[in-house]
């Protein structure tokens, strides 16, 4: 958005500002976005702090150009942050080029510092490289007290293809239905500040089983096996080395 767009959105908006109760920043990367700033500023410009402040980001960084998102938030009443975290670790790390996964666990631990009261999600995306790791993620930072175990809301990944958890032959579709099954009668179990939010969960990760088992995508595997090695070449990578469960696919 350029500065005469962004003036004449702010123009239009004025005269609502009285009455705004949210604002949703989405991706891309609102994080990255001068004009989110602005918006921010607005807000507190007008002393609109009861406005309800929603997020999809990467969470991948809290500062920008200078200024400290989190000294922002923590002035307004409600934050909600949707975090697209995929995977742990270097798994992370592959699947987002750009993520530090040492940075997006300092920035967790810096939101819980200095914004306690704000909402945090983790939205990943399921896709066959995160598809068998996603349970033990999720029961990773739900153990360490970094989201509460009802705010994990997994999303199917459909484009491309040859990513889709649909591609996997039955003896690994077995292997994650039965892992998945085990995750969900463990949610039951987990307490929630969030008991509304725990239905809408159950049913996500059943839907990961159905949607999984609906389809046969096998013959989509030489073409993830070439994939795979032409950006392992490329990367200096091995794809086998961080997804050894995929080792059926890349033989």
């Amino acid at each position: 958005m350029g500065v005469q767009d962004y003036n004449r959105l702010i123009t239009q908006l004025e005269p609502f500002l009285p009455y705004i109760e949210e604002v949703y920043f989405a991706g891309g990367e609102p994080l990255f976005i001068d004009e989110h700033y602005r918006i921010l500023k607005l807000l507190q410009d007008n002393n609109l702090y009861h406005v309800k402040l929603v997020y999809n980001t990467n969470f991948s960084v809290l500062e920008h150009k200078g200024f400290d998102i989190l000294s922002v938030w923590s002035k307004f009443q409600q934050v909600f942050i949707a975090a697209s975290l995929d995977d742990s670790y270097q798994r992370a790390e592959l699947q987002r080029k750009e993520q530090n996964w040492q940075q997006t666990v300092n920035n967790r631990l810096l939101l819980l510092e200095r914004c306690p009261n704000a909402t945090f999600l983790i939205t990943p995306t399921v896709s066959v490289f995160n598809v068998f790791n996603l349970p033990n993620f999720h029961k990773e930072w739900t153990e360490k007290g970094l989201v509460d175990a009802a705010n994990f809301f997994p999303s199917m990944l459909s484009q491309p293809e040859i990513y889709n958890i649909r591609i996997l032959p039955r003896s690994l579709k077995e292997q994650v239905a039965q892992i998945y099954s085990e995750h969900i009668n463990w949610l039951k179990e987990q307490p929630t500040q969030y008991p509304n939010h725990k239905e809408v969960q159950l049913k996500d990760f059943k839907h990961c089983i159905d949607y999984m088992l609906s389809e046969n995508w096998e013959h989509l595997i030489p073409q993830f096996k070439q994939r795979c090695a032409a950006l392992d070449a490329l990367r200096n990578e091995s794809t086998a080395d961080l997804f050894p469960e995929l080792s059926i696919l890349l033989d």
